[in-house]
């Protein structure tokens, strides 16, 4: 099958948002072989792609671009939609958008799958973070497809009391009565946890149909494909895709019963102000699902992909912002990159336990007396993930997760596990992992030796520090195993097999 890689050419990127897309390229390069390759502006992109589309092509597509210009390939697509026929959509959806979650009472979530077109009212909930990107016209124009009606957006708050007050109000009273409750906020969202636990409480008093719920839609379902949309007038782009990443809140009470699993991410207008680390947060299309259809084999090569995406994320961080973790001067942007390498591999326990060993490194204490933060919904995520090995972030028994990680094959030498030197030992393995990174995973012996190296150091109780100690004066700054072993355990497992 004929394989082509686009990137689009926006204004300037960062470097480190540049090397992300560099090593994406590189390695899509060594799976496929030689790809058909073109980096160009966005509208030279929707070209080819017309081309392609017109031309009945079985090629499999990979577009690399970031928030913005993937923003203006959906710009061009408005003229002619090939994204759509094409079937495109993220790899990693919250990497395209912002998720912007639907609740409703379970009556009005039945009622939209069987006569949508009905009016509907609809407030927004919106974070700090997000007020100022929202725009109530262009998610009115994203809403419309999506429920078969133009809502009307009401309001935006920043209360969840008052959203679920209204959406759980008399619905006679017309006046505050709300079909829909609309969060639009990144991951790890304060506001989701809010509404939901404010809720909780109340829910026995609605049974059945009166019960809140999300409203996810049937991706199974040719009209709710994964895919990326034009939103509106400002020249965002929507994506919808499943969700396998609800991470952060214990939604299982929300989930609606027919098995839909949609949900929305909606980029901020182009117009917007946004911090560089949001406009240019790479974003990955593919046409893998489309074109190697819902088997095993394209499961893995889905998972491939993500491989590789959540790779670059962690690969460019290691050679570009590592070493300011400890500096007092701690990089915003890593914690995101992290963020994003996580929801995109969001089984793999190192790379969880790398977002909290983060917060070790860029919390005080004054950070952590706060009220409920976004630390606290990555410390409650983790805490998910290790108690099936019957531990917690509290009191980490190290020796149960790395054996939950490793086999017994995987460990040092008797000669190795005596060595005092810590430093030292992590050192060679930082050093082993830049190598393989710089190579693509080229030695993959060096690599699991590394890794052998830091289970070991886990097993000796070392948890992640600035200052590791080592014999006399010559100590390691910035030690963290699981951010290491979370890019040895990616490049490890993009190996051919055998």
């Amino acid at each position: 099958m004929p394989v082509g890689v686009y990137t689009l050419l926006g204004n300037s990127p960062s470097p480190t948002a540049d090397k992300v897309t560099q090593f994406v390229e590189e390695a899509l390069r060594r799976t496929y072989g030689r790809p058909e390759e073109l980096r160009s502006r966005p509208e030279a992109i929707h070209s080819q792609l017309v081309q392609l589309a017109e031309g009945a092509s079985s090629q499999l597509i990979f577009v690399i671009g970031n928030r913005a210009t993937v923003a203006a390939l959906a710009k061009a697509d408005e003229a002619r939609s090939v994204l759509y026929p094409l079937k495109l959509d993220p790899v990693n959806p919250r990497s395209a958008g912002i998720p912007f979650y639907l609740f409703a009472r379970a009556r009005t979530v039945d009622a939209l799958r069987r006569t949508p077109g009905e009016p509907l009212r609809i407030a927004v909930g919106v974070s700090p973070k997000t007020r100022d990107l929202f725009n109530s016209d262009e998610a009115r124009r994203v809403l419309q497809p999506v429920l078969g009606v133009l809502p009307t957006v009401v309001r935006t708050t920043t209360d969840p009391g008052d959203l679920l007050d209204a959406l759980l109000a008399d619905e006679k009273d017309t006046q505050k009565r709300l079909d829909l409750v609309g969060i639009y906020d990144e991951e790890p969202s304060v506001l989701v946890h809010d509404f939901l636990e404010m809720y909780r409480p109340r829910a026995p008093l609605g049974a059945g149909e009166l019960r809140v719920q999300l409203f996810l839609l049937p991706t199974k379902d040719p009209r709710w494909g994964p895919e990326l949309r034009p939103a509106g007038q400002f020249g965002s782009a929507f994506a919808i895709g499943p969700d396998e990443n609800l991470r952060f809140h214990d939604l299982s009470a929300f989930l609606p019963r027919d098995g839909s699993d949609g949900f929305i991410t909606l980029a901020p207008p182009v117009t917007a102000k946004l911090p560089a680390a949001m406009t240019e947060m790479p974003v990955i299309l593919t046409n893998v699902r489309a074109r190697r259809g819902d088997g095993p084999a394209a499961r893995r090569e889905l998972d491939r992909v993500r491989q590789i995406v959540s790779l670059a994320y962690l690969a460019t961080l290691l050679t570009d912002e590592a070493g300011k973790r400890c500096t007092g001067t701690p990089s915003a942007l890593f914690q995101a990159y992290l963020l994003q390498a996580f929801f995109t591999d969001a089984d793999s326990l190192p790379k969880g336990l790398s977002l909290w060993t983060n917060l070790q490194f860029t919390t005080t204490p004054t950070d952590r007396s706060q009220p409920k933060v976004e630390s606290d919904l990555i410390e409650w995520m983790v805490n998910q993930r290790l108690k099936p090995l019957d531990t917690s972030l509290n009191k980490l028994d190290y020796r149960k997760v790395v054996g939950s990680m490793a086999p017994a094959s995987a460990r040092l030498s008797v000669r190795e596990q005596f060595t005092h030197d810590d430093a030292e030992l992590f050192r060679s393995a930082a050093n082993r992992t830049r190598a393989a990174v710089e190579n693509h995973g080229a030695n993959p012996q060096a690599l699991s030796a590394a890794r052998r190296v830091l289970y070991e150091l886990l097993l000796k109780r070392k948890g992640a520090t600035c200052e590791l100690p080592g014999l006399g004066l010559f100590g390691e700054k910035g030690y963290d195993p699981f951010f290491y072993l979370s890019i040895i355990d990616s490049l490890l497992s993009l190996q051919p097999a055998g």
